[in-house]
């Protein structure tokens, strides 16, 4: 059985995001809708969902695996605290000048989702200071 097959109706689904911790019971339920429409399209396994990482904003990372057995970064960036346009920008002509950025492969700017790809969990400052 694939784990993206649904639940018969009559069982309780959880949320794919339960893993997750959310101060905002509506935000998880938006988010919830986002990742089950790009899970099957981007071959996503939402039960994997975890922490990745967060850094000194608003902004949160996800992880989540794929069906292939890698894995895509999920972006958290609430939309009335954090503007992702320059991201999206930046990271669009670092690809194009051939520099190693997130490719970015799904985003509901309306709500500030953002599914990319996973360049690994090394730091450059595990790189530089062991």
């Amino acid at each position: 059985m694939s784990h993206l097959t649904p639940p018969p109706h009559s069982a309780p689904q959880a949320a794919v995001s339960d893993n997750v911790s959310w101060t905002d019971p509506a935000r998880q339920a938006v988010f919830d809708r986002w990742m089950s429409g790009v899970a099957a399209s981007q071959g996503l396994l939402p039960g994997s969902l975890r922490v990745a990482s967060a850094d000194a904003s608003f902004r949160r990372y996800l992880r989540v695996d794929t069906v292939q057995g890698g894995s895509r970064i999920v972006m958290d960036a609430p939309p009335d605290k954090e503007n992702s346009e320059p991201f999206v920008r930046i990271a669009a002509l670092m690809k194009a000048a051939g520099l190693n950025a997130p490719e970015v492969l799904d985003w509901h700017e309306a709500h500030g989702f953002m599914l990319l790809g996973d360049l690994g969990d090394a730091t450059m400052m595990a790189a530089i200071d062991p």
